[in-house]
Formats: structure tokens, C-alpha cells, sequence
């Protein structure tokens, strides 16, 4: 059923007339390429409503109400199929839980513990046992530590591997990373062996996979060459092992599994499907393996250029999608995607979790694979199949106003799991914190979208969420036990930006103008702009869409230097951090990048028709969420019922608390970790606290503050009897926008806890 009205978008008679013809164009297309669509159900034709009104006055605001032939669903699997698939085990790779060998605590990057000395009745007696600088800061550390033979192993936010007295804190050694690559960005991996002297540490190191001695941290001399393997494209997750193999994702999307002792590349699997080589998703967020069934599954980026799909037509496979591959040969077992032909820069974000859950109606536990998302649902699948336990709705979406541009005619619209983030904006959402606040955002909102996965518009700017999450890279924890899902989560909207696409390019212009009017001050402007060329340009371009990344052009009208700055330093999302450039340098490619842009962070900019295609935040006059509160929250799914068990604000702004306004939560890159103590411990939020909650309500039992932000997700482990609590608190990086006066700390403390 094909929904339209009578006015269009701009609120004009009749269809314009450059959609019009963009459609026919499209329909000659489908016709000489062979690519018919007959059978497919088309998107909505419009997205709004034509008598639709609200307090903004806007009436190009709502989506017109979906009827039941407005949805299709990918049907759960059956009990009959879980029964055929399953062994009832109900145990994840046999792990017990004891160790942390993995910085995402198993090889199913579950981030449980079974150690259950810290508990709900005893925690608030935790302490700090020491609290040590390593390092100068360089890059904000998001790897987790890993404990193994006595030592704590992290990476430092001077770019260092190091294992630590855990005790004391105190150096037993330290393995330099260098200043070219940026060494295990999302963690490392342990694999025991006999035969290798105790095992070996596995971790990428820009585009090398090195091995390294955890005794002693000198590089495996007999592991590829001298103990690192090339792998050609850099890679940013934390390996995996299966048998003797060891096997790891890259940026360019390809799995390669090398052997563990030689470092022999035995398989490598390209992930961009052949039928459509234009589609660029990265595996930047994380892999599990599943040892008992031979399965490596891998969370995958958004289709590149993100925001922008002409040239990139279809659902784009493989993007947004958990893709399961076949441990011994590498082939693609099955791939499950979540937003089509994404225009939203709505990735899967978050490391696949191997768990067993007791769906209702079912006896037995039943093995499945879990992951979060930026739109902030829950993808339960069977790991055998990738079939859905529970039935996985779509909903047919708008259409694009952009000519070239199809977007997909549905999107996911979930029952169960129940989402844990506001998944479309609304006026409902508009923010109530003060009566300025919200009158500054219902005037501004009369000139833009927003809605049910409405595509970006040249004419008007697009209000969404998922930018930032819903889940970010840490991911979610879950219980082994009781098979809930703890997840940290943003509520933050963004707003499409549409920036003039300026003939001659930017930097030609901008050059040509430093010539003219400011000579004496050209050789500084020259040297940043070959900086620019040399670290930027390959990805980016010059300032037009021809680059594989969005364009940087007017950068200063949607964040702040000092976020930038963060993003080059440590990455953020399917951007690598650039670590081949010195600070200088940084500095200098930041003189550039803001001399072409006009304006402010946080100002509000003026959308024209053009190809050039970014974001920002949507931000109230005082430069905070446009959004209602919480703007994060710490959410528990029970992934048996589907159902959200509690969901609490995350984060506080001192300022707005002492102004009476009840805990709003914050931007947050919180990944929570749970143990059998009942317990869930999280931080990741400006204000520098760790805090702990009761696993069962969500209650608050402790918190500590932080020297700096805790930057990676906390972890636990046992020695000498006695158990542990560390983090890395490096605050920066991708928390600094989160902040309204960018004031985001960064350092570089490790600090553990214990009780007395």
C-alpha cells in the first residue's frame, strides 16, 4: 500500500519536477541494467502528512501513520529448527569465566566474571589500591586490559603495550608500540600453549599482527617476520583463536586467519560482495568465535560514503549486518543485516556476544549471538542459522528527495527486544529543561525533517538519532547466568548538514585568497594544507565527495578543534586513529582544516541544496542535547523475554544539578561489566565517575571519581585469592563532544580497587 499526499515535502502542489525526473531516470536505469524491482514493495512516497500540525507550527513533521500493510517481518525461528541446531550446553567455549584473557573477557566477548568476592552488601567498602601514570597522554586508551600469569597487560595512552605489577602497578616491562601505528586500539588477545612457552599475546598494530611473549614482552622471532605479520590493511579489534589458528578483521573489509606458530596466512575472505564493489563497510567493531561450531562472527560498519547512497544502490550487503564465517575455510555462513542501504551512518557498533538464553515456552537453554546497535536495538540470532528468535519487523520507510538516491523501502521497526534508545525524533522529544531551552528548539525545528528513517534532504536539514548511539564500540555485558544484557546507550540528535560545494575547490579557493590577501602569513597556511594532503586527502578528498570518507569542508560549523583534534589522535568509529603524525603536525592540519570553515561548534547552520553531506549534533542555545532527558542511560534486557527489565539515566551535569534539574544522564562510552557478585560496574561518562549498580534494579551502590574519564571498559581478576577492579582512565577523545564547553579531560591514570 503506496501512501502519498498532495503537497510534498517543501509544502508546494503537485510532485516536483526534479524528483520526477530523477524517477524516470532511475526507471531507465532498472530497465538497461537488468535490475527489475516488479516484485518489491516500494518505499513510502512521501513522509508527511498534508494536514499535519504541532506546536512548531511545522507541517512537514510527521509521518504519515503506518497501516498493517505497511510492515513485513522476517519470521523467528522455530522450536522444531533450535531443537535440530543446538546440543543444550549451555556453556559459551567452555569457559568457566575465572579469566580475563581477552580485552573483551572470553573469545564470545561476553565481559562477565564468575568472581563473586565483591558483592552488593560489601561494595561500598571498595577503595582504591593504587593509582599510577604510565605514560604521557598521545591517544585515549579503549582497549580493555587483559590479567594473565599474574601480570595485568594494557595498552597506554602513549602508545605502549606495558604489564603491570597488580599489585603495586609497578612496570615488569613494557613493549613499545612507536609513533607509526597505534597498537591493539580495541584490545588483545591470550592463547595458551605448551608449545610456545606459556603462551602468546596477539594484537594488531596498525595494519601488523604481532606476537608477543607475555613473560617478557619481546616479539615471537618465529611468528611471520621476526614476530610481526603484514596484513596490508590496518585493523583496530582484538583478535580471536580457534585451534591453531589465529584470526583477525581489517579496515578494508577483509577475516584472515593466520597459523598461531608461524604466522602462514592459511584463509582470507574479502567482505565486499562481488556484485557490488562500490560498497565500503568496514569490521571495525569487534569478532567473537564460537569454538564448538567452527564459527567467527564479525559486526560490520556502515556502506561508505556514509550519508550518501547514488553510487551505491541496493540494500549494500554485508553493511550493517553480523556476518558469521566459517573458522577453517573462511566462507561466508550466513550474514543478518539490520538498517538496508544505511544513509543514517547507522553501523553495528559493538562486538557479537556468544551467549545461552531460555527464550519462554522453551526447556532448554538455547546458544545464541547478541549484538547492540546505534539504532539502538538488540539483534538476538541463532548462531547456527542467523535466523531471529524473535520475529524481526520492518517497516516501509520514506523515500529520498535526492535524485539518484534509493533509499530501501523498509526499515527495522522492532516488538522484541524491546529498543533501549529513542529510535525517531519528535515534538515529543523536544527538551524540558527549561522553558528558553524548548522554545529556542520548536522555533528552529520549523525548518526541519524528522520521522521514521527519513532520508536526508538537500533542502531542509534531517533530525535523527543513532550518530553517537544508541550502543557505542564498548558494547554490551551479559550475565551467563541469568541471560541478561546490560548496555550503556546515548539519546542524542543529530542534524544533517548540506555545506555549498564552492567552485574552485575548497582549498584551492582558500589558498588562492591567503596568496592574495595575507602573504606574510602563507608559509604557516602552506604547511598546514601539506600536512592536510599528506594524512587526510587519500580518504577525505579535497574538499569535494570524491574521497571514500565524508568531507571536512566547513568543519568548524559542527565541532570544536579540540574534538577533531580527539578524532585524529584516537579514531572513531571506521576512522583509524592517524599515528605516523607527530603533535605538531596535528596542530597544523588543524590550522587548515579551521581556516576553511566559518563558523562554530555549536552554532546552528544553513542547509543548501549541494553533494557535500555531514552532521552535528542538534543542540539546544547552551549548546546541550535538543532532546528531552536522559540523554544516556545503563539499560538491562532480559534477553529470555525480549523485555526491558530497568532503564536508568547515566552521567550528570554538576552545572544542571545544582540548578534543580533532575540527573539527565550524558554522552557516554560506558562498557558495563557484570559478575556473579550481582554486580555491574560502568563508567565512561564526563564527570569521571565508576560507578556500580545492582544487577536486578538498576540501584546505584557505589561511585568513585575518576583522576580522568574512564576510557575503556573496566575490568576484573583474581590474585593471590583476592579480587581486583581496573581501569584506564584517559578521559578525550570521542567523549569530548558530549560536552557543551568541550572541556573534556584527558590523562593517563590506571587505577585499581579492592575491598580492605
Amino acid at each position: 500500500m503506496i501512501k502519498t499526499d498532495s503537497g510534498g515535502r517543501g509544502g508546494g502542489k503537485g510532485v516536483n519536477a526534479k524528483i520526477l525526473a530523477g524517477l524516470l531516470i532511475l526507471a531507465a536505469l532498472t530497465i538497461l541494467v537488468g535490475r527489475g524491482r516488479e516484485n518489491q514493495i516500494e518505499p513510502l512516497a512521501s513522509v508527511v502528512s498534508a494536514d499535519a500540525d504541532d506546536e512548531t507550527g511545522n507541517k512537514n513533521y510527521a509521518a504519515t501513520a503506518p497501516t498493517p500493510e505497511d510492515y513485513v517481518t522476517i519470521p523467528a525461528i522455530t522450536k522444531d529448527e533450535l531443537v535440530a541446531n543446538h546440543s543444550y550446553d549451555g556453556g559459551v567455549n567452555g569457559n568457566d569465566f575465572d579469566n580475563w584473557f581477552r580485552s573483551q573477557g572470553d573469545l564470545g566477548s561476553s565481559r562477565y566474571s564468575n568472581l563473586d568476592q565483591i558483592t552488593k552488601e560489601n561494595v561500598s567498602g571498595l577503595k582504591p589500591i593504587w593509582n599510577v601514570k604510565v605514560d604521557r597522554h598521545r591517544f585515549q586508551v579503549q582497549g580493555s586490559a587483559i590479567f594473565v600469569n599474574g601480570l595485568l597487560i594494557s595498552i597506554t595512552s602513549g602508545n605502549n603495550l606495558v604489564a603491570l605489577d597488580p599489585l603495586t602497578g609497578k612496570i615488569r616491562w613494557k613493549y613499545a608500540g612507536g609513533q607509526k601505528h597505534r597498537i591493539a586500539q580495541r584490545g588483545l588477545v591470550f592463547r595458551p600453549s605448551s608449545e610456545s612457552g606459556g603462551g602468546t599475546l596477539y594484537m594488531p598494530n596498525g595494519d601488523k599482527l604481532l606476537a608477543i611473549n607475555p613473560a617478557d614482552g619481546r616479539l615471537r622471532k618465529n611468528f611471520g617476520n621476526e614476530g610481526v605479520v603484514d596484513l596490508y590493511n590496518a585493523s583496530r579489534v582484538a583478535p580471536v583463536f580457534i585451534d591453531d589458528l589465529v584470526i583477525i578483521a581489517t579496515l578494508r573489509p577483509s577475516v584472515r586467519a593466520v597459523d598461531a606458530y608461524t604466522g602462514d596466512t592459511v584463509w582470507s575472505t574479502n567482505l565486499t560482495p562481488a556484485e557490488s564493489k562500490s560498497v565500503f563497510a568496514a569490521p571495525w567493531s569487534g569478532m567473537s568465535v564460537d569454538q564448538e561450531r567452527g564459527l567467527v562472527f564479525i559486526t560490520m560498519g556502515n556502506p561508505k560514503p556514509a550519508l550518501d547512497g547514488r553510487n551505491r544502490p541496493g540494500d549494500n550487503a554485508y553493511s550493517d549486518s553480523l556476518v558469521a564465517i566459517n573458522a577453517i575455510d573462511g566462507s561466508v555462513n550466513w550474514a543478518f543485516q539490520e538498517v538496508r542501504h544505511d544513509l543514517w551512518d547507522l553501523d553495528l557498533p559493538s562486538p557479537p556476544i556468544l551467549t545461552s538464553i531460555k527464550p519462554i515456552g522453551h526447556e532448554n537453554k538455547i546458544d545464541v549471538v547478541v549484538t547492540t546497535t546505534k539504532a539502538g536495538n538488540t539483534l538476538l540470532l541463532d548462531r547456527a542459522s542467523g535466523k531471529p528468535i524473535f520475529d524481526f519487523r520492518l517497516r516501509r520507510a520514506p523515500s529520498s528527495n535526492v535524485e539518484f538516491e534509493k533509499a530501501s523501502a523498509f526499515q527495522p521497526d522492532l516488538e522484541l527486544p524491546e529498543p533501549f534508545a529513542r529510535q525517531q525524533f519528535d515534538i515529543s522529544d523536544v527538551t524540558n529543561i527549561s522553558d528558553a531551552a524548548r522554545d529556542d528548539v520548536l522555533e528552529r525545528l520549523k525548518k526541519k525533517n524528522y520521522g521514521f528513517f527519513i532520508p536526508p534532504d538537500p533542502d531542509r536539514s534531517t533530525v535523527f538519532y543513532g550518530v553517537v548511539g544508541g550502543a557505542g564500540w564498548p558494547g554490551g555485558a551479559v550475565d551467563a547466568e541469568s541471560g541478561f544484557l546490560y548496555v550503556a546507550s546515548n539519546h542524542i540528535p543529530f542534524e544533517t548538514l548540506y555545506a555549498v560545494e564552492e567552485t574552485p575547490p575548497f582549498r584551492q579557493r582558500a589558498v588562492s585568497f591567503l596568496k592574495a590577501r595575507y602573504r606574510d602569513m602563507f608559509r604557516k597556511q602552506e604547511t598546514s594544507a601539506v600536512e592536510y594532503q599528506k594524512h587526510c586527502t587519500s580518504c577525505h578528498g579535497t574538499g569535494k565527495t570524491e574521497g571514500i570518507a565524508p568531507s571536512l569542508s566547513r568543519l568548524g560549523e559542527r565541532f570544536s578543534r579540540g574534538y577533531v583534534g580527539g578524532i585524529i589522535r584516537d579514531g572513531k568509529d571506521g576512522m583509524p586513529a592517524v599515528t605516523d603524525i607527530t603533535d605538531d603536525d596535528i596542530e597544523k592540519v588543524l590550522d587548515f582544516l579551521f581556516s576553511q570553515s566559518n563558523g562554530t561548534k555549536r552554532g546552528v547552520g544553513q542547509s543548501s541544496r549541494n553533494s557535500v553531506l555531514s552532521t552535528r549534533p542538534f543542540v539546544d542555545k547552551d549548546g546541550y542535547p535538543a532532546s528531552k532527558p536522559p540523554w544516556g542511560t545503563l539499560n538491562c534486557i532480559d534477553l529470555n523475554s525480549g523485555r526491558i527489565v530497568w532503564s536508568i539515566p547515566l552521567g550528570e551535569y554538576e552545572e544542571l544539578a545544582r540548578d534543580g534539574i533532575p540527573i539527565t544522564g550524558t554522552e557516554n562510552i560506558g562498557g558495563p561489566l557484570v559478575t556473579a557478585g550481582g554486580l555491574v560496574f560502568v563508567a565512561g561518562t564526563p564527570d569521571r565517575m565508576l560507578r556500580v549498580f545492582d544487577d536486578s534494579t538498576g540501584e546505584e551502590l557505589w561511585k568513585y571519581e575518576l583522576p580522568f574519564p574512564g576510557s575503556a571498559p573496566p575490568i576484573t581478576y583474581e590474585f593471590e585469592g583476592k579480587q581486583y577492579v581496573f581501569i584506564a582512565a584517559t578521559g578525550g577523545g570521542n567523549m569530548a563532544l558530549s560536552d557543551p564547553d568541550d572541556s573534556v579531560e584527558s590523562g593517563n591514570a590506571f587505577v585499581a580497587f579492592a575491598l580492605p
